[in-house]
């Protein structure tokens, strides 16, 4: 049976802060999914995903939104840059700051551990200044522009916004009668 949703493309949010465009596929059970933070595309490596476990994803780190307050005493006094960094620390095993808090930090902001259409960059959400950041940075050696490996990025967003378009594409998602 052939799907007549196919090839439709719909898009939420905005590429120049948090966007999603979502197509439909042949193969019922995957949708090819374009994502972008700050205009840049992150899913540029791979970007079809199994339809089940990216909504179970998308639901986690929705439910994250709400409070990220256990830890922000930790990024008093640091720029964006300086929180992914200290952040991304905590699993460095060389580190100072390796498994501090029983290894809690990097889990409780983690962001976009969406599978393998998100694997190729590492993404993290702290709530500060009233604001969710979001910094994320490629890592892949062999990314399609490498003069942006292992640079950090970093956009302010307001709770509010994110959280309205991941439940966008989740209400969409759902919508599916497969």
């Amino acid at each position: 049976m052939t799907d007549p949703m196919a090839g439709e493309k719909l898009q939420f949010g905005s590429s120049k802060k948090l966007g999603f465009e979502i197509q439909h596929l042949e193969n019922q059970q995957y949708v090819r999914v374009d994502i972008w933070l700050g205009g840049q595309l992150i899913t540029c490596d791979d970007n079809t995903a199994y339809l089940g476990t990216f909504k179970v994803d998308l639901r986690h780190d929705l439910k994250r939104i709400s409070d990220f307050s256990q830890f922000t005493h930790l990024f008093d006094d640091k720029t964006p840059k300086e929180v992914h960094q200290f952040i991304y620390s905590t699993r460095d095993e060389h580190s100072v700051n390796h498994n501090i808090f029983d290894d809690s930090v990097y889990p409780a902001h983690q962001f976009m551990g969406w599978d393998a259409i998100t694997d190729n960059v590492t993404a993290f959400l702290v709530d500060w200044d009233s604001c969710l950041n979001v910094t994320w940075s490629f890592w892949r050696a062999d990314h399609h522009e490498p003069e942006n490996i292992n640079v950090i990025n970093a956009i302010s967003l307001s709770k509010h916004e994110v959280f309205n378009v991941i439940e966008d594409v989740l209400n969409y998602l759902d919508s599916f009668s497969y």
